[in-house]
């Protein structure tokens, strides 16, 4: 929670016993502005705190919440919105914030927190008779709404389309192109190069099958892990399946991996290099 303290900005309580709530932790932004409002990613693990507006000073903030105990300290200087007062903020995707307000120039600021150290301003509009508070909805297509209450006398809640922000997606899928061996071949081992940070996966899953009508790109790829079931997978260099009946059969002629990415941290992603298969004529 925000809260109206110039010295305590925000707080976390444990509400896990509602009979008995407890503050955990706590943060000072050491701007001396009261806290105003505060977003948190879906993972829990960062929170986006607006405080009061005064000129010299920092009124945006990232925090880190991974520890939910004790005394937190903001990532960074912070960002200030240049004389707008905050209202209100939302996260719209993993790497845009949106900070509301009255006053200033602009009363509707997207940031970039791509760089948490240093976040950057990507677009503002401004709102004649201000802004009070704002939501975000992200569809499956990528696109960002932001609903907004404002100070006007009619049609006071608007609707703001933001276009593709580059959103975090939680997990992925890569499939690679065939490879043709050229004749019927035993496919032995797979190995990759890759980066793996905290709080993300990589596995793959491999596939050998026939060629059709002496090419690989009609042949059925069925996708296995080390111990030869489509519910296995490989996170580290081991050896391809063997199988001589169905959809896949190795020995074969064409090879197909599948690589699973996943991130809870929208600041971090799996990273695969190259992958190679060897073989056996």
């Amino acid at each position: 929670v925000a809260t109206d303290s110039t010295t305590t900005q925000m707080q976390i309580v444990n509400v896990s016993n509602p009979a008995s709530l407890s503050i955990v932790a706590s943060v000072a932004t050491g701007n001396s502005q009261k806290g105003v409002s505060v977003a948190v990613n879906n993972s829990g693990t960062r929170a986006y705190l607006v405080t009061g507006y005064s000129a010299g000073v920092k009124d945006f903030f990232v925090i880190d919440t991974s520890s939910k105990s004790g005394t937190l300290s903001p990532i960074g200087a912070g960002y200030s919105t240049g004389g707008m007062v905050p209202k209100g903020v939302a996260l719209a995707t993993g790497n845009r914030a949106i900070i509301v307000g009255t006053g200033g120039s602009s009363q509707y600021v997207v940031l970039s927190v791509d760089n948490e150290l240093a976040p950057t301003t990507c677009a503002t509009l401004a709102i004649t008779n201000g802004a009070y508070d704002v939501a975000t909805v992200l569809k499956s297509n990528g696109y960002a709404y932001s609903y907004i209450v404002t100070g006007d006398t009619n049609a006071e809640l608007k609707m703001i389309l933001g276009g593709d922000g580059g959103q975090h997606s939680s997990s992925g899928t890569f499939v690679s192109s065939a490879f043709d061996a050229g004749y019927a071949t035993s496919f032995n081992r797979l190995s990759y190069t890759a980066a793996v940070p905290v709080n993300t996966t990589l596995q793959f899953q491999v596939a050998v099958a026939n060629a059709v009508s002496g090419a690989c790109t009609g042949a059925s790829y069925t996708y296995l892990g080390p111990d030869g079931t489509t519910g296995t997978y490989f996170t580290t260099a081991g050896p391809v399946p063997v199988r001589t009946s169905g959809s896949y059969v190795n020995p074969g002629r064409c090879f197909k991996y599948k690589a699973y990415f996943t991130s809870s941290d929208p600041s971090q992603t799996p990273v695969l290099y190259d992958a190679t298969v060897s073989y056996s004529p």
